[in-house]
């Protein structure tokens, strides 16, 4: 059956709906995760698929499953700027404060990588502003390190 769990998260990855239907059918859970250990329901969100994020939450998957790294689908919809799949994750319940192994929660990749709808989204859903990562920085002084790196950037540019 391991096969058939990498197969169902790799068409997650893709948005193979019709795969992922077919195999949930068979019995592969919807919680399968792929041969990296990333659960279907984080790949979906890092591909920024809706739908196949969907089929799995109807199919009784476990959105707060991480990989790893401790990195759930909501650290990596934030992380990859998918701000509706972070939403969606947000409205069914997801835990907006979890952190990966590394204390990174889904504000702090937001913050570090300039998505500012998803940074948006997770502040008005109530995340821990004020939480800091193993490194001991909020996501606010991540946002402010991403300023200036992207005004250097301008700088060097012009």
């Amino acid at each position: 059956m391991e096969a058939e769990e990498t197969e169902l998260a790799n068409a997650a990855e893709k948005n193979e709906l019709q795969t992922m239907e077919r195999l949930i059918a068979e019995g592969v859970s919807a919680d399968a995760k792929d041969g990296t250990g990333q659960p279907a329901v984080y790949n979906a969100a890092w591909g920024g698929h809706l739908d196949a994020l969907k089929l799995l939450r109807r199919e009784g998957a476990n959105l707060d499953a991480t990989d790893d790294d401790g990195t759930t689908a909501l650290i990596a919809a934030a992380a990859n700027g998918k701000a509706d799949c972070a939403e969606a994750l947000l409205e069914w319940g997801a835990d907006k404060d979890a952190a990966s192994s590394n204390g990174k929660t889904a504000l702090h990749l937001a913050a570090k990588y300039g998505k500012l709808e998803c940074a948006r989204l997770l502040v008005g859903a109530g995340a821990d502003a004020a939480k800091r990562n193993e490194a001991g920085r909020t996501a606010l002084e991540l946002a402010q390190e991403k300023g200036k790196e992207e005004k250097k950037s301008y700088e060097y540019d012009e």
